[in-house]
Parts: structure tokens; C-alpha cells; sequence
């Protein structure tokens, strides 16, 4: 009876501490597509497999020189995230950083770039940004990395509980197994 009940509580804590094996929420597309050039402003989006939540996701647009471009509230339609154009855009490489959280707690993150050439703008003249290229200049963490460590940290100490708690019932059922 007792080695049953060991079975039951290892089967248990590998039920509820195991990694899901069921497929996770993934990037399907996203417009503008990586590396692209747009001449036309347009919503960002990013289309998934399934319906992220919108709690806890994120789209930040930036332009060469890593300013953070002003935009509205991100929305869901279906199974993508939307982010309105900003009006403040320049034409020049702009880099999309973004953060997907699928209804499984499942955190997703990623970023691309594209071109922004602004052929409405392109009959005024407009002057080259002097900026160091996107890859070459130090980044620190920003606001999308700092929400995207918090779930980390949960998802170890969750998963050290469920070691340890693994292990104490190892134990009691060797110490409960003994015979005098």
C-alpha cells in the first residue's frame, strides 16, 4: 500500500511539475515582415497560432537611434497583436521588440527590423539621421526585457519546489519503507 502510494505522489508531482509537451503559442507572421521595406504607414502586427493574451504583451517600436516611437494601446484582433503607426515615425530602419503571453502563461519574445521609406514624405527633404546602426550600439535592458525576467525567475522557483518537494517525498517513502 505504502509503494502505491509513493507511485500516486511521484506520478502526481511529475503531472503538475513537468514541462507541458503540448505545443506552445507561436509567431506565424508578422507586417511589416523582417527586413522589409514599407512606404506606407501601416498597424504593426504580429499574427500567432493561437490567441495571445493581451494582459502582459507588449509591442515597442523604436527608430535608429534607439528612441522609443510614441504609439498608442496595443489591441488584439483574433489570433494578432496590432499597434497603431506612429505619427512621430521618420523615414530610416525601425526596430519592432516585442512580448506575446499565451494563455498558457507561456511567454514569447522577439524583435525584427524593416526599412521605413515614407514615399508620401519623400517629396520634402528630409536629412539623414547621423546615428550608430542599430547592432553596434550598447543597450541596457528595456521596459519588454525587464517584464520578460519576472516570469523567469517564477518558472525556476517553481520548478526548485517541485524538485524539492520531489525529494522529500523520496525520502519519507525510503524512511517509511524500512524495515527494523
Amino acid at each position: 500500500m505504502k509503494r502505491l502510494a509513493t507511485l500516486i505522489t511521484f506520478f502526481g508531482f511529475l503531472f503538475v511539475f513537468a514541462p507541458a509537451s503540448q505545443a506552445h503559442t507561436e509567431l506565424v507572421s508578422t507586417s511589416p515582415s523582417a527586413g522589409s521595406t514599407v512606404d506606407a504607414p501601416a498597424p504593426i502586427e504580429l499574427n500567432f497560432s493561437e490567441a495571445p493574451l493581451l494582459e502582459g504583451s507588449a509591442i515597442v517600436l523604436r527608430d535608429e537611434s534607439g528612441t522609443e516611437l510614441a504609439t498608442s494601446d496595443l489591441s488584439l484582433n483574433g489570433t494578432s497583436l496590432s499597434l497603431p503607426w506612429p505619427e512621430d515615425a521618420q523615414p530610416g530602419k525601425l526596430l519592432v521588440s516585442w512580448r506575446a503571453v499565451a494563455d498558457d502563461g507561456h511567454v514569447l519574445t522577439g524583435e525584427f527590423d524593416f526599412e521605413y521609406s515614407a514615399a508620401a514624405v519623400s517629396q520634402m527633404q528630409v536629412t539623414p539621421l547621423e546615428a550608430t546602426p542599430l547592432e553596434a550600439q550598447p543597450r541596457g535592458q528595456t521596459p519588454v526585457e525587464k517584464q520578460i525576467d519576472a516570469p523567469k525567475k517564477l518558472n525556476v522557483i517553481v520548478l526548485g519546489m517541485g524538485i524539492v518537494l520531489l525529494l522529500v517525498a523520496f525520502v519519507v517513502a525510503a524512511i517509511s519503507n524500512r524495515r527494523p
